[in-house]
């Protein structure tokens, strides 16, 4: 494998109640209050399940991701001895990420992912009006002010050469416009990598084609920003994604052509897609058991689980853009209705990411 990324999910809990949380949709509400024994060893033991996996040793870059739930939930000393152990077994090979909501970041936890080289990102839904509305806690207050002040004593930490520069995540919203995440991320908090994720609740729209086509504005309207700021430390991943995809010819997340990514919790299963969970049930995401089987088995059974994505809708297949896009992320090409992959609904979004990363490329390769 030329790539492979490992979601670990190091807690099923969180602090905060967004309703729109993909992690607790469907039969997976459970998950919620789900608490695991022994989380140290579970640790120690997915080291060790990594380090004898042939196929992630031998992934020319290899991604761990720190997920819940809410990871800094996790006591400092059992997230401390986990890091420890992976750079002790695996050295500086693995980039490791962590990302949260920022509510628990502290001058501790940062010292901790400084020493142990841990990227983190922090999920903040644009202006304050907007964020507390979902990411929310239990007595429904919002969590803007808790955020900010977590994501800009990483920020500090950055500026001070101890930290790579933290990113900001925002679950997309039509309300809020394109200039108005520019602004607040790169203006007020000085981001220098932020994205937006388009939502998996599509169900709370009532018209989901009008959603789409805002978003195709706000991503349209977003690469004009980035051009317009010209600033080479500026990274929005949904436009450094859609240059390496063409550049490439070979989508930067999901692939279904090769098993790029999968997701391992403190139970011991394995899913071969996390944001899918709106969408089809555990069961049917369900691989296996890094406990019991290992990666390796996993991994090709994964491949064939992801066979339905592999076949392409007509339009796709006819698409100047299928090397690039592979028919798009798997949580939307799931129909609401039949539970079958298809057309994503994020087709002209895509395009439109596609076309100007084309087009950026074709003027930088007839400059050279």
């Amino acid at each position: 494998m030329d790539r492979f990324s490992l979601i670990i999910k190091i807690t099923d809990q969180c602090n905060l109640h967004c309703p729109y949380c993909y992690y607790y949709a469907g039969d997976a509400a459970s998950l919620r209050t789900r608490k695991h024994r022994d989380v140290g060893l579970k640790l120690e033991r997915l080291v060790t399940a990594i380090t004898e996996s042939e196929k992630i040793m031998e992934a020319e870059q290899l991604l761990l991701v720190l997920h819940g739930g809410e990871p800094l939930l996790l006591p400092k000393p059992v997230v401390e001895r986990f890091l420890a152990d992976l750079r002790e077994r695996l050295g500086s090979r693995p980039d490791i990420t962590l990302q949260t909501n920022g509510v628990l970041v502290d001058e501790e936890w940062v010292r901790i992912f400084s020493r142990y080289k841990v990227g983190v990102g922090v999920s903040i839904d644009g202006p304050a009006w907007k964020h507390d509305e979902f990411r929310i806690h239990a007595n429904g207050s919002g969590s803007h002010a808790e955020a900010v002040r977590g994501y800009r004593l990483l920020k500090d930490a950055s500026d001070r050469g101890e930290l790579d520069a933290p990113g900001l995540l925002a679950v997309y919203d039509p309300a809020v416009s394109a200039r108005e995440y520019f602004d607040l991320f790169v203006g007020e908090l000085g981001a220098d990598l932020y994205d937006l994720l388009f939502p998996d609740d599509l169900e709370r729209f009532p018209n989901v084609p009008e959603v789409v086509q805002a978003f195709n504005r706000t991503v349209a309207e977003t690469w004009r920003l980035w051009a317009e700021k010209d600033d080479p430390q500026l990274a929005i991943r949904f436009i450094s994604g859609a240059l390496s995809s063409w550049y490439n010819q070979r989508p930067h997340l999901d692939n279904p052509e090769a098993t790029s990514a999968l997701v391992a919790d403190m139970a011991g299963d394995v899913f071969f897609e996390d944001d899918l969970r709106p969408a089809l049930s555990l069961e049917t995401l369900k691989v296996g058991s890094w406990m019991v089987e290992g990666f390796d088995a996993l991994i090709d059974r994964s491949f064939e689980q992801m066979s339905g994505l592999r076949d392409y809708h007509a339009d796709c297949r006819s698409c100047e853009f299928l090397g690039a896009c592979r028919g798009g992320q798997f949580a939307f090409r799931v129909d609401p209705v039949t539970r079958v992959f298809g057309k994503s609904v994020l087709c002209d979004v895509y395009k439109t990411g596609f076309s100007n990363a084309r087009n950026l490329i074709e003027k930088l390769q007839r400059a050279a």
